[in-house]
């Protein structure tokens, strides 16, 4: 948290055409199911240093971030605060190496590669992504954006 802005970042990655894709647990705080993987930056943590970090920690992977991709700012409800000032950054990476095992396996109950009709068809049916109602139709979009993409 810096002030009263909860800090945020998530990696779009891809590899051969494929894209990163994790399915998180449903807890008390978050839905579950599949979306980006991407976290809290901590404090005095670097925002790009924050991605690189949540794509390791959610899917075991080493990614290289080529670009943002996008800054989303808005006040969100969140399940356990008041009122919060949210902020995600977006990069858009490449996937260099890694295990695909999440170390976080309280939070992530797997991660895998899925190409770009599968995501759309998870879009489709309201399974992708499942970050928070307030932005998920700004990730689909951003995501699609990356999609196209020829990184």
């Amino acid at each position: 948290m810096y002030g009263e802005w909860e800090i945020f970042a998530a990696v779009i990655a891809r590899n051969k055409g494929r894209f990163l894709i994790v399915r998180e647990r449903r807890t008390g705080s978050h839905r579950g199911g599949w979306s980006i993987p991407g976290g809290a930056v901590e404090k005095g943590e670097r925002v790009e240093a924050g991605a690189i970090r949540e794509a390791r920690e959610e899917a075991g992977i080493s990614v290289k971030l080529l670009r943002p991709t996008a800054l989303l700012t808005m006040t969100i409800k969140a399940p356990t605060e008041e009122n919060l000032e949210y902020a995600l950054a977006l990069f858009n990476a490449r996937i260099t190496g890694g295990s695909m095992v999440p170390s976080d396996k309280k939070e992530i109950a797997e991660a895998r590669l899925a190409n770009r009709d599968e995501i759309e068809l998870l879009i489709r049916n309201g399974q992708f992504p499942r970050m928070h109602s307030n932005i998920d139709k700004s990730i689909a979009g951003f995501f699609r954006k990356v999609a196209d993409l020829k990184n």
